[in-house]
């Protein structure tokens, strides 16, 4: 890691000014999780998954999970639990439990670095205290995935191109390339489609009065 981190301030522009501290590094387990990750965790022993299930998945349709539960009693004749795996991320969406301060205070402290000596080390991404815009930023994708731009450069929306490409050709041009390091990379798909489907719902939401 360390090798690689010179290599990248030698070579990738985004990477000349940072100033690299051996001592930092050495404060992360060599095997294990990050150092203080585990304050970001929080476990509800309390909630029922089942009915947390059934309302926020509540709709029109029926939920796929509800279909396949439904072909998978047909299919078997014996009472063994058939087991649906969804990966959920709610925060109180009804807003009665975590106050919208909570989570403004909470957004602005993980973008103040903690420079207290006797606290554990932390991941710290951010060079400033505003947030990065994904729109018209050709710095992004290189700046989040240095594993796959190791140079800096060729990241999407660069208006010094020539022909302008739009951000989805560009990434699709990407997962198209030979070589397999963008598509068998663990985030790099998911990510893109995220700002992808976001754009999507940027464009078409409008307020109604």
């Amino acid at each position: 890691m360390w090798s690689f981190l010179l290599w990248l301030r030698t070579h990738n522009f985004l990477y000349s000014d940072i100033t690299l501290d051996a001592n930092i590094l050495a404060q992360y387990p060599d095997d294990g999780h990050m150092p203080g990750i585990e304050n970001c965790i929080i476990t509800d022993n309390t909630l029922d998954p089942s009915s947390v299930f059934m309302n926020e998945t509540a709709g029109i349709s029926e939920h796929p999970a509800e279909l396949m539960l439904a072909s998978n009693k047909i299919q078997k004749d014996d009472d063994s639990p058939f087991i649906f795996l969804e990966k959920m991320g709610v925060s109180d969406p009804e807003g009665d439990k975590l106050s919208g301060c909570s989570f403004i205070a909470s957004a602005l402290r993980n973008l103040i670095p903690s420079y207290d000596a006797n606290t554990s080390a932390d991941l710290i991404l951010h060079q400033s205290s505003q947030a990065v815009t994904e729109y018209n930023n050709p710095h992004l994708l290189p700046g989040m995935y240095p594993t796959l731009f190791p140079l800096g450069i060729g990241g999407t929306e660069d208006r010094t191109h020539p022909v302008a490409l739009s951000f989805q050709k560009q990434v699709a041009y990407y997962l198209d390339l030979p070589g397999h390091a963008f598509r068998y990379h663990h985030s790099f798909i998911f990510v893109t489609l995220n700002i992808i489907q976001r754009r999507a719902a940027h464009l078409r939401t409008s307020f109604a009065v």
